[in-house]
Order: C-alpha cells, then structure tokens, then sequence
C-alpha cells in the first residue's frame, strides 16, 4: 500500500463530507486498509465517494472491498470445504484468511473437520458461517498440521516436516518464517 496515496485519497474524501481527520484517525485508516492494493483502496474510496451518504468508517471501507462479512463467510466455507477435498488430514494447510484457521481451530481443528460426516456439512455449514462471523484474524498465518506431520513431530523428525499447502491468496501477504524445532536435539 503507498502510504502517500492512501492518506490523499482519505483527505480528499472527507474534504467531500466536511470530516475533518486528526493524525490518529488516519493512523487507523491506514491499519484497516493496510492488507489491501492500491487499486483496492482507490476502488473504495470512489464507491463510498459515489454511494455513501456520511463519511465511511474503516470498516465500512473494508466491506466496500471484501464485500459483506455474510458473503465472506461462504467464500470461505468455499474454501475450506475445497482444501478438505483437495488436502485432506494428511496433509498441513495455513490458509491466507486467519479467520478461516481460527474457526477450524475453534471447530475442533483441521483434523477433526476432515473427518465431518457429509450427512452432517449442512449442519457445519451453518456453524462455521457463525463462527467465522465472530473471530478475528490472527496477526500471523498459522498452520493447522496434518497426520503427516503429526506424526513426524511425535517421532522427532523435525527435518522432515511438510510444507503446508497454502490455500487462498498470500500475494499481499507478510508471511513469518516457521522457527526451526528442536536445532539442539540433533
């Protein structure tokens, strides 16, 4: 995100809506977009230029590019559902959208939603749109483990932990490198 830019456009938009913008208030602003292009956040800020009727609140900003939180919550259902066809438990995954990590960690954890009954998705379906509605994203992406490395953590092969499957878009992302385990044990 070019900071410069950002900050004129919120400048300009609240010119538009008589808003006047202490340093702090933009300071938040800029947190709220901070994940997103420039392309995104001009985007938004025409939008709200266009059909806002009071000057936008970040969160109203975010939504004007994520789309509503309901219709997030079913992308990420999408998504998640995708990654236990495609992965399954053996397999370690980190998903670009925490709240999607968060969820499945709160649903019992990756494994646990591997093993849903199909009888059961329409329930879980409904579940996890709620949950995912309710957390907050995580600072960092994290990784829900697999079988496989489970496994090798059990038996102390460190060395040889799988790289998880990425699932979403980690393009904009700042991904933290995983610590190295266990560097004295060998």
């Amino acid at each position: 995100m070019n900071r410069e830019k950002a900050i004129k456009g919120l400048i300009g938009l609240a010119e538009l809506f008589d808003k006047e913008l202490s340093q702090a208030v933009i300071g938040f602003y800029l947190e709220a977009l901070s994940r997103f292009s420039d392309e995104e956040i001009s985007m938004a800020l025409n939008t709200a230029m266009m059909t806002c009727k009071f000057f936008p609140k970040p969160a109203e900003l975010v939504e004007l590019i994520n789309g509503p939180a309901g219709d997030q919550a079913i992308t990420a259902w999408e998504q998640l559902t995708e990654a236990v066809q495609r992965h399954g438990a053996y397999d370690s995954v980190m998903f670009s959208d925490t709240r999607i990590t968060r969820a499945v960690e709160a649903m019992g954890g990756w494994i646990a939603v591997c093993n849903w009954p199909v009888a059961e998705l329409h329930y879980r379906r409904a579940e996890f749109v709620k949950t995912f509605m309710a957390v907050k994203p995580l600072k960092e992406q994290k990784v829900l483990a697999g079988l496989v490395e489970l496994d090798n953590r059990s038996r102390g092969y460190f060395d040889k932990l799988p790289e998880p499957a990425r699932i979403g878009d980690f393009r904009t992302l700042k991904l933290v490198e995983k610590p190295k385990e266990n560097e004295d044990a060998e």
